[in-house]
C-alpha cells in the first residue's frame, strides 16, 4: 500500500510540473507573439526571397510530383499571392 501511494504522489507530481511547464510556455510564447510584426515591410510586389520559394515550389512540383503522388508532378497547380496591399490607391 506505501508503495502505490508513493508512485501515485509522484505520478500526481510529475502531472502538476508538467502542467505548470505548459502553462509557462504557453505564457512566454504568447509574449513573444506580441513582439512580431502584423504586416510586411515590402507590400506592393514580392521579393527575392519569396519568388524563389514560390519558383521552389513548381520545381518540386515537377522534378518530384510523380514520385509523391502519380501524375502530380504534371497537373498545373495555381499560386495564390497577396501583398497586404489594401486599396490605398
Amino acid at each position: 500500500m506505501k508503495i502505490i501511494k508513493s508512485f501515485f504522489r509522484f505520478v500526481l507530481k510529475v502531472l502538476k510540473w508538467g502542467f505548470l511547464s505548459i502553462v509557462v510556455l504557453a505564457i512566454v510564447s504568447a509574449l513573444y507573439n506580441l513582439t512580431l510584426p502584423t504586416a510586411s515591410k515590402v507590400k506592393d510586389i514580392l521579393t527575392q526571397n519569396e519568388k524563389a520559394y514560390i519558383s521552389e515550389a513548381m520545381n518540386l512540383q515537377q522534378k518530384m510530383g510523380n514520385e509523391v503522388w502519380p501524375g502530380l508532378g504534371n497537373l498545373k497547380i495555381p499560386v495564390i499571392t497577396y501583398n497586404q496591399y489594401f486599396g490605398k490607391f
